[in-house]
């Protein structure tokens, strides 16, 4: 099986992702919502992520990465694959949170 990955598929992530579920519904165009879906659910496969899945399937166990490294290294698929706006603004509502966490102790 080939995982498709590259900076064009992601790109269709992103853009398909940029919108809301009812902005995707509102859409009059049904092949162009029927090519975004099929772009979205084809290719969420960044390197790391096929990287990742392959070194899971390796014959020896103890090759396999640990959970505590599978974790982490998912985290950081998950971040590749945020848009970069969605991205900022969620590192501005964690500090936020932070901040609010750290004053009412």
């Amino acid at each position: 099986m080939k995982i498709p990955t590259g900076k064009r598929a992601l790109n269709k992530i992103r853009k398909s992702a940029s919108l809301s579920h009812e902005e995707w519904m509102q859409q009059d165009d049904m092949e162009r919502q029927a090519k975004q879906l099929e772009g979205v659910t084809k290719c969420v496969w960044t390197k790391d992520l096929k990287c990742l899945t392959e070194e899971c399937w390796h014959d020896d166990m103890r090759e396999r990465p640990s959970m505590k490294e599978i974790v982490a290294r998912l985290e950081g698929c998950i971040q590749e694959l945020i848009p970069e706006g969605l991205r900022k603004s969620l590192a501005q509502e964690t500090e936020c949170l932070s901040s609010r966490t750290d004053s009412d102790r």
